[in-house]
């Protein structure tokens, strides 16, 4: 720069004015200097960094790869107005087996889904709240007890977080815990554990489905066109009843095959000479695995593959297989118009319609394919210890039953909740323990109780309000 300091005439003395003036070369390289900040500021323009809940996220208008609390991030934005964040569009995220551009997978954290249908009776919410959610909550808040799970290869386990996605019925969906999301096909999967809903009426309400089967309503989620791409961000699908629990074992659960599921307890010699004769009327494969429990946890692709065919075998199971003029049924009818327990029994259709379809898509299927000491495990066992019992199931049997559980809860909500505050298992489980050391009875006890006093207060509003 030139300066050039005059004095003016007719000031004060000791008065200066400063002229600046600017050379013709140095003019020009302040167009240059400007120009090219102008083309930086408008190149890197889409470029935002959002911080949420302690996690990075980049979006910009080309593929970006992310390494964020070693997770990678795939995503693809485009922004159609400089103007505003609002207007970016989400095309892609994928978490956990995600590819960066190199082609490389993540294998520092898998991002897993608990998927179910909770309808409308008051003890599918009780049941969903304070077993389901509330283990949830204790699992994902408790990452750092995968140190004790005693499952072998346990410490070989990538890192894992599970969202719950919730398909419920509307009335139900009003009184899912606070922390409960709406679900949409393009939500931003984050590396926190979320809770996500979708209001659905029960599938037994549209036609094609039997409107007087209940057990049905566990497939909802197939009336959901955008299933498939919300399935396909997860690494797995744990699709699972409400009267369940996780434990920590299953953040060290390494499972071998693609499906795996829990043991069932429907099955007879009679029902599975049954079910082979309708696999070969129908030509599909039938690999004699029977006793297969309404638990699987899968990767998305045969998961969805397989949940609709069962969907579809099991309304021509309870539709066709019942009718008493069928040969080999002599004999069943004669107790109930449902069948005979347990050889041939019309209410677990959905039992046998998954079994045919397992046994058909599944390959080299065996009894390993259902893991029986992970999933689906007595919820009254006082002997084994949690840490190895990653999915836990309430039979309806033993010191932990969950319809005196819940039919002692509803009693005290529909006369005086208060009382609750003074029973012995509210008081007995209050508090944040350390579940390494405790059985699975123990377990599911301290959830259950804790679960009161944390979430039956707004239980209790809500099912007041219904």
């Amino acid at each position: 720069l030139t300066l050039v300091c005059c004095l003016k005439s007719g000031l004060r003395p000791g008065t200066v004015i400063l002229k600046c003036e600017m050379s013709k070369n140095t003019r020009i390289w302040m167009y240059i200097l400007s120009g090219f900040v102008a083309f930086s500021l408008l190149s890197n323009y889409s470029l935002f960094v959002i911080v949420r809940n302690g996690t990075l996220i980049h979006r910009g208008k080309d593929t970006e790869t992310v390494q964020s609390e070693n997770t990678i991030v795939v995503m693809e934005i485009n922004n159609t107005s400089p103007e505003s964040e609002d207007t970016s569009t989400v095309k892609d995220i994928v978490y956990g087996d995600a590819e960066s551009k190199n082609g490389q997978k993540n294998t520092t954290l898998l991002h897993n889904a608990l998927l179910m249908y909770v309808d409308q009776q008051d003890r599918h919410i009780i049941q969903f709240t304070l077993f389901l959610y509330a283990s949830w909550k204790y699992v994902m808040s408790h990452r750092y007890l995968k140190s004790n799970v005693t499952i072998d290869n346990a410490t070989s386990v990538p890192n894992i977080i599970f969202d719950l996605i919730v398909y419920c019925h509307p009335k139900t969906c009003k009184r899912l815990p606070l922390d409960c999301i709406p679900l949409k096909h393009d939500a931003i999967l984050e590396a926190i554990p979320r809770c996500w809903y979708t209001p659905s009426e029960p599938l037994q309400n549209f036609p094609g489905y039997p409107s007087g089967y209940e057990f049905i309503n566990t497939f909802t989620f197939l009336l959901d066109d955008t299933l498939d791409q919300i399935a396909h961000k997860y690494d797995r699908i744990l699709r699972t009843d409400t009267d369940v629990f996780i434990s920590p074992a299953i953040l060290g659960w390494s499972v071998e095959y693609p499906l795996v599921t829990g043991q069932g307890g429907y099955g007879s010699k009679f029902s599975e000479n049954r079910l082979q004769g309708i696999a070969t009327k129908l030509g599909l494969r039938y690999q004699h695995i029977n006793n297969i429990g309404s638990s699987w946890y899968a990767e998305p692709g045969i998961f969805l593959k397989t949940v609709k065919l069962a969907l579809d075998l099991s309304v021509h199971v309870y539709n066709h297989e019942f009718n008493k003029s069928l040969p080999g049924l002599e004999g069943i009818f004669h107790q109930s118009v449902e069948g005979k327990w347990p050889e041939w029994w019309r209410g677990v259709s959905t039992m046998y319609g998954s079994e045919l379809a397992i046994n058909h898509l599944i390959p080299n299927l065996t009894q390993d394919h259902i893991a029986f000491r992970c999933m689906d495990t007595d919820s009254a066992d006082g002997i084994t210890p949690v840490m190895k019992s990653p999915h836990i199931h309430c039979w309806n049997r033993g010191d932990f039953n969950k319809f005196e559980f819940t039919d002692k809860l509803t009693g005290f909500i529909k006369t005086d909740v208060r009382k609750l505050w003074t029973q012995n298992e509210t008081t007995l489980y209050l508090g944040d323990l350390d579940v390494s050391g405790m059985t699975i009875r123990q377990y599911v006890t301290y959830i259950a109780w804790n679960g009161v006093l944390k979430y039956v207060p707004y239980m209790f509003e809500k099912m007041m309000a219904h």
